[in-house]
């Protein structure tokens, strides 16, 4: 799949482009969305960066699709090491979130505000959201979630000299990795 992306991401970003400047803006905005993952696969950060912020900037009319695109300039941002926009973006997707009722999109955002906290080395700051992210894993039941704050509590024990702590979240989230099959956690918590 990676490959046919990267051999059609020519004709992408041409649509892109025709989205962008005709009247389809939330098409645009889907189609950035789509294309985020392999963008940040591919280290394509400032390309994401201006096709996130055209469609911010634009005529969109979709307010989920608005928050998905801030949450989208936000990780770009963290990627580029920008932490106030990272910061601001994330923040504006977590009020978009709260106010459509996506509970789930909200605790990912609130995590990812951690994750900037984090690599700031905000490491109280960082707890803090990831459990505010945690609380919300549990309450929409999203398992997924729940692992990924479980472990990044472990990383700001580990950070904070609480071996104790940080290996009780590991295993934790390791269990959670193992229930719900992603193995790229499973690898990330052993």
């Amino acid at each position: 799949a990676m490959s046919q992306l990267e051999a059609d991401h020519p004709n992408l970003l041409s649509a892109l482009e025709h989205f962008s400047s005709g009247d389809e803006a939330n098409r645009h905005g889907q189609l950035a969305v789509d294309l985020s993952s392999f963008w940040d696969l591919h280290g394509h950060w400032q390309l994401a960066r201006r096709e996130f912020l055209r469609y911010l900037s634009g005529a969109g009319d979709d307010r989920a699709l608005e928050g998905r695109c801030a949450h989208g300039l936000a990780t770009v941002a963290t990627r580029l090491g920008d932490y106030p926009e990272a910061n601001a973006r994330y923040r504006e997707a977590v009020n978009i979130a709260h106010e459509l009722g996506e509970r789930s999109f909200e605790g990912e955002c609130v995590r990812c505000l951690g994750t900037v906290a984090w690599n700031q080395g905000n490491y109280p700051e960082a707890q803090a959201l990831y459990e505010d992210a945690l609380s919300i894993a549990q309450e929409t039941n999203d398992r997924r979630l729940e692992g990924e704050c479980t472990g990044d509590l472990g990383l700001v024990a580990s950070q904070l000299s609480d071996a104790a702590d940080a290996r009780a979240h590991f295993e934790a989230a390791l269990r959670i990795a193992r229930e719900t099959g992603d193995r790229r956690a499973e690898g990330s918590w052993l």
